[in-house]
């Protein structure tokens, strides 16, 4: 989201192989039906829906050999330093919010995130100030993560980390992102708004700390915004029970 428009834009069956009986099933094909099972096992148990449901899917088989390389494998390039000064150049000065001390503290609490995720010296973060009351966080375009002065001071330190997090992630699904908002297939938005709250709760699980923050943090901006007049886009949101669930099977699958 650009920051000029930064206002507003009102997170199984079982199969029971038997060796002397069927053939050796290859180990792609292993790999995929233990994603299977794994994903149907979590739709039972916690009421996923379309959305968290294929999210889950995509996660599902990405604890193996490990975490820490699966997201690698995930994260794109970053983008060219030009790129990066010129997506810059649409933070206007006299947007940007002059830290106090307790709010630069907080601030610093995203470092290991930024060190996990491979992104220190890469993504700026700023503080904005928008035209209007509205808490939010947003990544620009592979330069950084802006953020309302109402957005750091509602949220905890771990709540911050676990949203910053989030907002990271969009790096890794841009392009389908911007392809399914131009379709209109909001299936597919949704999807990817979970896939980016999974990486956040596998980054605050890699770092030992509290899973629990996104949502919690999630909850707060959500009832902020509402109460002043800025209610999430459904279309472009999880419905709250349905990110909620996925959050408690993604916590499952991450231990």
């Amino acid at each position: 989201m650009s920051p000029r428009s930064f206002p507003v834009r009102s997170v199984s069956t079982a199969f029971l192989a038997l060796a002397v009986l069927l053939p050796v099933v290859p180990a792609a094909a292993a790999a995929d039906l233990a994603v299977a099972e794994a994903t149907a096992r979590a739709r039972q148990r916690f009421s996923l829906g379309i959305a968290g449901g294929r999210a889950f899917e995509y996660f599902a088989g990405g604890g193996h050999p490990s975490w820490d390389g699966y997201l690698r494998s995930l994260r794109p390039p970053p983008v060219s330093a030009d790129r990066r000064a010129r997506s810059l150049t649409m933070v206007r000065k006299e947007d940007v919010v002059e830290l106090s001390r307790e709010r630069r503290a907080k601030l610093d609490a995203l470092q290991p995130v930024l060190a996990y995720l491979e992104r220190e010296g890469v993504i700026a973060v700023k503080v904005l100030r928008p035209p209007l009351r509205v808490a939010f966080a947003g990544f620009l375009e592979g330069a950084a993560v802006v953020l309302s002065p109402d957005a750091l001071d509602l949220l905890t330190p771990p709540e911050l980390q676990a949203v910053f997090a989030h907002e990271l992630a969009h790096e890794y699904f841009a392009g389908e992102y911007t392809a399914a908002r131009a379709k209109e297939d909001y299936d597919t938005v949704r999807e990817i708004e979970l896939r980016c709250d999974a990486v956040a709760i596998v980054t605050m699980s890699r770092l030992g700390l509290d899973r629990g923050a996104l949502l919690s943090g999630a909850a707060k901006v959500i009832t902020f915004n509402e109460r002043h007049g800025h209610p999430n886009r459904r279309d472009l949101s999880p419905a709250w029970d349905e990110r909620r669930n996925f959050g408690r099977a993604m916590a499952d699958l991450t231990r």
